[in-house]
């Protein structure tokens, strides 16, 4: 007992009346009597809880760890009293103003007495009414209060951060919104303040019980804090103080600070990501923008963050309509005339504006984007510094809403062309079979299909299937086909510019060959035309087996295929897709007497030179 402070010891109960020092004492002793403790109780009861503190060695007695009975004795009756009264004790100390020297003995008793108590809370609960989660609860706002254990503890001191987390899981629940505030300010106070270690993050989620209940936690939290019914209102202080928090321990759990590698999605914010995150903190952004206070900001970047993160994971732009629905737009434009975040400013103009090829993202944005583009035109908008991102960004999607309509409304069956690159005959797409293996090829006739599969379809038909089945879930047959009509559009407004840069590789070689470049990884769509050989420098992305194949299929088609090479925007990465141009004659080859002499061949001239040429061409 010599490092034990003395009003630990059972010497302190001498202060006490002859007859409660007897059962003080006794109940201090190691089997001590069932009788002895209720007495006890009933005496400790009856006591004022201001004054309960003379019995604090009785307390460090019921809490002494070699009480804690073994599991396969938990049936035993006298286990139950020495559980019963260790309860007790935890919840009565709670309530006390512990002297500073008791401080780190008590409580490092009472953590693995809680522990204890939480391991077998469901065995427990099920025999009688335990109350293990208010103890928790309880617990760490008593931690909060006490000087001498510093939050340093929670580096040093295993099983107490997972106590925490569950603690966190508890106070959620409490009706008291008085209570529930405070029990949040204490597990904040120290989660945010541990050491973030592996093992930090470790004990948390096992607290939570698992990083998707983790996950939940998060989003629990911010939704109170900042209910969907207070979307654009602004909040209070403690509401604040709570996202704040909340925002923050997600920054330092998934270390966003080291973690902001394009692609690169931490453990929690993937998780979130499964969630409705988005929702929720686009719902924070709303509150959050109009206000004027420096520390908003700071939630702002946080909120930034995390949604950078998410939308540049793979598959990620699929969570731009949740953000656009739930009032993302809406937060930019109202409050433009104000100095807006510059985060929201690159996530609008350099993460969904390339996103906007996709056709779940332009029809998931396509009714929030409508309702605020009355509010661009407001004067104050458009003087505002924002005003000039906003139109670039509006410029390109109001294009392609405008060619997403065209697509819906379109009539038929889309037409296709034979892959057998000595055929290239287009028809409606019902006149032709796909490989049944890798499904990419098409072929107007069982004699073409078998003449290209002997050609060189049969070398690279695994990659293909590979690759379709690799991309489907993101890049699924309607996202192709709308995107096949996005690059028809832009061929078609940039095919005279196209033409015109063919033109000196054709006049030195008519059968030379070239691709076009259709770059949509920046948002605006970015056209260039390049000698075949520069392909795999141009775009380092290029499938080599697949490339092959192409421009063995190009050099064969006689002038009728030339090679589309798309680039667009997957997550933090790129994805590249080949697209041939297919035509029902060799239209370029055949165009090019009727083209201006070199250095004459301005666009008019190259236009003037295509009129009246008969020609299909098709994606």
């Amino acid at each position: 007992m010599a490092d034990v402070p003395y009003v630990l010891r059972p010497s302190a109960l001498e202060r006490l009346p002859l007859s409660i020092r007897r059962v003080a004492n006794a109940v201090c002793a190691p089997g001590c009597s069932l009788d002895d403790r209720k007495e006890m109780q009933n005496i400790i009861n009856n006591t004022p809880v201001t004054k309960r503190g003379q019995f604090l060695p009785v307390f460090f007695a019921a809490l002494d760890p070699t009480r804690i009975p073994a599991p396969h004795d938990l049936e035993i009756p006298s286990s139950w009293d020495v559980v019963n009264a260790a309860r007790e004790a935890l919840g009565t100390i709670c309530t006390l103003d512990i002297p500073s020297t008791a401080q780190l003995a008590l409580w490092s008793r009472g953590l693995v007495w809680l522990q204890f108590i939480l391991a077998f809370e469901g065995y427990f609960a099920s025999l009688t009414e335990f109350p293990g989660p208010q103890l928790c609860v309880d617990f760490i706002m008593f931690s909060k209060t006490l000087t001498q254990c510093s939050v340093a503890l929670t580096r040093t001191t295993p099983g107490f951060l997972a106590i925490l987390a569950h603690a966190w899981m508890l106070v959620l629940e409490i009706k008291d919104l008085g209570r529930q505030a405070l029990g949040l300010h204490s597990i904040f106070t120290f989660l945010l303040d541990a050491d973030h270690t592996a093992h930090y993050r470790e004990e948390i989620i096992e607290g939570a019980g698992g990083l998707d209940a983790l996950a939940a936690l998060v989003i629990d939290s911010i939704s109170l804090a900042v209910p969907s019914s207070l979307k654009g209102s602004s909040i209070s202080i403690g509401a604040y103080n709570l996202l704040y928090n909340t925002l923050y321990f997600v920054w330092t759990f998934d270390r966003l600070s080291e973690n902001l590698t394009p692609g690169n999605v931490p453990p929690l914010s993937a998780a979130l990501a499964l969630r409705n995150i988005v929702e929720c903190l686009t719902i924070a952004l709303s509150t959050l923008v109009p206000a004027t206070n420096i520390e908003s900001k700071s939630a702002i970047g946080i909120i930034s963050v995390i949604l950078t993160s998410i939308f540049q994971s793979p598959g990620g732009h699929q969570k731009i309509p949740d953000a656009a629905r739930h009032g993302f737009f809406h937060s930019i434009i109202a409050n433009a005339p104000r100095q807006l975040p510059e985060p929201l400013g690159i996530i609008l103009h350099e993460i969904i504006a390339p996103c906007t090829v996709y056709y779940t993202v332009l029809r998931g944005i396509s009714e929030p984007f409508y309702e605020v583009q009355k509010l661009a035109t407001s004067e104050s908008f458009r003087v505002s510094p924002f005003s000039e991102i906003w139109s670039a960004f509006s410029a390109i999607v109001s294009r392609r809403l405008q060619l997403m309509r065209r697509f819906d409304d379109r009539a038929g069956v889309s037409p296709r062309g034979c892959d057998n690159p000595k055929c290239c005959k287009i028809g409606e797409k019902t006149e032709f079979r796909r490989c049944s293996v890798c499904k990419a090829f098409h072929y107007c006739s069982k004699n073409c299909q078998l003449g290209d599969w002997l050609r060189t379809h049969r070398r690279a038909c695994p990659t293909y299937r590979d690759m379709y089945q690799n991309t489907d879930e993101h890049f699924t047959s309607r996202e192709r086909a709308f995107l096949r009509f996005l690059l028809h559009d832009d061929y078609l407004q940039a095919r005279a510019n196209i033409l015109r840069d063919q033109i000196p590789i054709l006049r030195d070689d008519p059968k030379a060959m070239s691709f076009t470049l259709f770059d949509y990884a920046d948002g605006p769509t970015r056209v260039e035309t390049f000698p075949i050989s520069a392909a795999l420098e141009k775009v380092p992305s290029l499938n080599g087996t697949l490339w092959s194949e192409r421009v063995s299929q190009a050099s064969e088609s006689d002038g009728r295929m030339e090679l589309h090479v798309v680039v667009l925007r997957d997550g933090a990465n790129e994805r590249c897709w080949v697209v041939p141009l297919r035509a029902n004659t060799p239209w370029a080859r055949d165009a090019l007497p009727r083209l201006p002499s070199a250095g004459q061949h301005g666009e008019a001239g190259v236009k003037a030179g295509l009129q009246n040429l008969p020609l299909v061409q098709i994606h």
